[in-house]
């Protein structure tokens, strides 16, 4: 009863066609796994300076209020992103993906992922390339745990 409340609600606020594609045609390719895998060592720093496991709290501080500036304004993008990068049917035998509040390694890089997106919704930045999109907020990201970061763009020269 709850959980087709939450999905009404949920798909009503959302857009139906964003939800199976968007994983194959956006983030799974070459460019965004080059560009997050060069970046790996930096995120996952950032990630292990919060609590573990790593909670909707921990995402919010990193998002809005330890990023500078915050790369999301408002609570209900990232709360939509968070949703959105949960992998609960992929991910079903696993206890922890079954709790909306967790987020694991490769949902905190789907939720980077979609979180650039969705905030270039109505901007310049919507017609952008996703690459594009991390690209422009990467360095601040990694900056939460070291200030001397340096983005691996995976430019081929």
């Amino acid at each position: 009863m709850l959980e087709e409340f939450l999905y009404e609600v949920i798909q009503s606020k959302i857009p139906f066609d964003c939800f199976p594609e968007y994983r194959e045609n956006e983030i799974y390719c070459m460019d965004i796994n080059s560009l997050l895998r060069g970046n790996h060592l930096g995120l996952i720093n950032v990630m292990r300076m919060y609590e573990k496991p790593l909670t909707f709290q921990c995402i919010q501080d990193i998002f809005m209020n330890d990023s500078q500036p915050p790369i999301v304004s408002k609570r209900a993008n990232l709360v939509r992103a968070a949703v959105l990068s949960k992998q609960t049917v992929v991910r079903d035998y696993e206890s922890e993906s079954q709790n909306m509040g967790v987020f694991t390694e490769s949902e905190f890089m789907e939720m980077l992922c979609r979180v650039v997106d969705i905030n270039s919704e109505n901007t310049m930045q919507e017609d952008l390339f996703l690459k594009e999109k991390i690209l422009s907020v990467l360095l601040q990201l990694m900056k939460i745990a070291n200030p001397n970061a340096v983005v691996d763009t995976c430019q081929k020269n």
